[in-house]
């Protein structure tokens, strides 16, 4: 199956608290699926403990950089979520939350995450993460934000497409998210541009491609 960009779950901006949810929708998220989490506190030194949904599916804290704030979580769907699901972050101190959540298919169902990066750019129209190691394989999904505190926008470098950008009312940031799905090893960083300069944080993770078994099927009786 080759990775494909599902579509979004939900964005949220939240109030102080140490857990913060996304709710799904009325689309599900469906079995062998893979859900990537990219969000960020206003508040320095906080860090993700941990990621649970309403059916028990497991995540990994991939990117947990409490210096820059800026959060990237993963897990695949070996059950199903359906319409009023919830999937639940917890940080170890309170504060304001912002985040999307997006659903792919085609990666791996365990050892998706492959190589990350952050890095906490100066004041300038640009921003970049620089580069990741580089990549054990050729396909891989690749996962990138930016976070700053002005209520500007961005445009993605050339091979990226966007998928959130937007000003949080509560915790009075701005995002940007975006992914590309590659097919050459090689050392990845996401990259774009702002509308005017300003100083922000940005973090890349890159996951693995590929099918996964199909379990718990009885063998066919030829006759």
């Amino acid at each position: 199956m080759p990775i494909t960009r599902v579509g979004l779950i939900e964005q949220i901006d939240q109030a102080s608290s140490t857990t913060h949810a996304y709710t799904v929708g009325a689309s599900g998220v469906s079995q062998g699926s893979f859900v990537v989490l990219r969000c960020g506190t206003v508040n320095a030194g906080r860090t993700m403990t941990g990621v649970v949904d309403s059916k028990g599916n497991t995540y990994t804290l991939d990117v947990n950089d409490s210096t820059t704030v800026a959060f990237i979580a993963s897990g695949y769907i070996s059950t199903a979520l359906v319409n009023g699901d919830t999937i639940t972050v917890t940080i170890d101190v309170a504060a304001t939350f912002m985040g999307d959540a997006v659903e792919y298919t085609g990666i791996v169902s365990s050892g998706a995450l492959d190589q990350t990066k952050t890095n906490s750019n100066g004041v300038s129209t640009s921003w970049t993460t620089t580069a990741t190691a580089p990549t054990t394989q050729a396909d891989e999904l690749c996962v990138a934000m930016a976070r700053h505190g002005a209520d500007i926008r961005s445009t993605p470098e050339g091979t990226w497409t966007e998928e959130s950008d937007f000003r949080a009312a509560t915790t009075g940031r701005s995002m940007v998210t975006q992914y590309k799905i590659v097919s050459a090893t090689g050392a990845y960083s996401g990259d774009g541009t702002w509308d005017s300069a300003t100083g922000s944080t940005a973090s890349i993770a890159t996951y693995r491609g590929g099918s996964t078994p199909i379990t718990g099927l009885r063998p066919a009786i030829c006759l």
